[in-house]
């Protein structure tokens, strides 16, 4: 616990990290809803833009937080030789490991959550149908995303590359993947490139599960999949 909160700490003395994961995600939302016109949308299935926006925008703090944040977060441990002194220490880094999940995981809800309240305050923001399952179908999801940022930082030598490596991931995932701009406006051709992102799933089974509360099953286990697979490379791979 103590390990957990020294490294909340840490991100929050962060400013960018900061600004990007807890910021940037409510001005997306406010300029999403003074830009978009608030009539249902027959390409959206009769829904508002802004009943996308929720899934949407928690999609994004995911892959902000799991693909250009933990990254340069681990690799510049590394390149500072702070994991490889902890060795030596009752403190082993595979625990630093666990708490920098804790903390993005902390984060990533408490982004959502900022999101939630001014969305349905001032914008007229509908919730999540089911609540809970919404939660347990993010929590896989940000696992997912955040098993490939430790990939990414297993193979990343220095604090730059792993940030030019996540961010050169990060943009074109976005708008391929139907995160930033719904899939259903997206051109054809770049659907299906989306569709094998591995941010698709995420995004898809946030939206499916926000609006009819069910569990969705197929996704989430295909999410559960990248987790497995992404977690072993990164542990086979990585580097104290």
């Amino acid at each position: 616990m103590k390990l957990i909160v020294v490294e909340l700490k840490l991100f929050l003395r962060e400013p960018l990290a900061a600004f990007f994961t807890l910021v940037f995600p409510l001005v997306l939302l406010i300029v999403n809803s003074t830009t978009n016109d608030s009539t249902p949308e027959p390409r959206l299935g009769g829904q508002r833009p802004i009943d996308v926006a929720g899934p949407m925008l928690a999609a994004i703090i995911v892959a902000l937080l799991g693909l250009t944040t933990l990254p340069p977060f681990l690799a510049s441990y590394r390149e500072r030789g702070i994991l490889r002194r902890m060795a030596a220490t009752p403190v082993s880094p595979s625990r630093v490991l666990a708490a920098q999940l804790v903390v993005h995981l902390i984060v990533a809800f408490f982004s959502l959550a900022a999101v939630l309240v001014v969305g349905m305050a001032f914008f007229d923001m509908s919730g999540p149908r089911g609540p809970m399952v919404f939660a347990v179908t993010l929590l896989v999801g940000s696992v997912a995303v955040f098993a490939l940022g430790f990939v990414l930082a297993a193979v990343a030598p220095t604090v730059r590359a792993a940030s030019a490596i996540g961010l050169g991931i990060f943009f074109p995932m976005l708008y391929a993947s139907g995160t930033m701009i719904p899939r259903e406006l997206l051109p054809e051709s770049l659907r299906r490139v989306g569709d094998w992102t591995p941010l698709a799933p995420v995004v898809q089974s946030l939206r499916s599960t926000w609006t009819s509360g069910d569990f969705d099953v197929a996704r989430v286990l295909v999410l559960l999949g990248i987790a497995v697979v992404a977690g072993g490379v990164a542990a086979r791979l990585f580097r104290w």
